[in-house]
């Protein structure tokens, strides 16, 4: 009987493990989920930008709370963040860009994000301006137009 027990150990550490792993990925879309359906569904029926980045500063900052992301901001420059910027992440920090900035930006998107229905709705919503990285020619094209939204943004 101990030496069945023994046997057993290791195979119920791995399932417990297992089991966590998926409790934990669940939580965390579930998570993603009801922040969506609170924040991203209404928001996806305001038309003014600057309330619907402040929506999505809000749901940014509920979702690194939910899953309980530990999260500090250290500024190394001294830059003038109240004046509109184009920043350039990658996806997931998008998600801690967007909690620590309450005023409207502009954020650079890979065009591949666009075959994602409601990802490619609220990217639109929040000002994002979709770019390609794979065609260097277009992406030297993409740099007047990232210019052009940029000066537009400061002018309004």
């Amino acid at each position: 009987m101990h030496l069945t027990i023994q046997g057993v150990r290791p195979q119920l550490r791995r399932i417990a493990r297992r089991t966590a792993r998926i409790a934990c990925g669940v939580y965390g879309w579930l998570a993603v989920v009801v922040v969506f359906v609170a924040i991203g569904l209404p928001g996806l029926l305001l038309a003014d930008r600057r309330r619907i980045w402040r929506l999505n500063h809000r749901a940014a900052g509920w979702l690194i709370r939910a899953l309980g992301i530990p999260f500090s901001v250290t500024w190394d420059a001294d830059v003038d963040l109240s004046a509109p910027h184009i920043i350039v992440t990658n996806y997931v920090d998008s998600i801690f860009i967007g909690a620590v900035l309450p005023e409207l930006h502009l954020f650079v998107a890979k065009t591949e994000l666009q075959r994602v229905p409601m990802l490619r709705a609220w990217l639109r919503k929040i000002g994002s301006i979709f770019i390609e990285r794979f065609e260097p020619t277009q992406s030297v094209a993409e740099v007047g137009r990232l210019q052009h939204e940029l000066a537009r943004e400061i002018r309004s």
